[in-house]
């Protein structure tokens, strides 16, 4: 983040947000998240999987 700030580095990918507000962040991807399971397992008949379920 340092070198950021002090202009040795354009651009920076991150997975979470840094709340800086020296940086400007800006939202790249909204990927979903894909969980894999057997065609037996209780979750495959769902068409979509919460955290609890899990």
């Amino acid at each position: 983040m340092q070198h950021l700030k002090e202009h040795h580095l354009d651009v920076g990918l991150l997975m979470t947000s840094l709340d800086d507000r020296q940086l400007r962040e800006l939202p790249l991807l909204d990927e979903p998240f894909l969980v894999l399971v057997s065609e037996t397992h209780e979750l495959a008949t769902q068409a979509t999987v919460s955290p609890a379920d899990l």
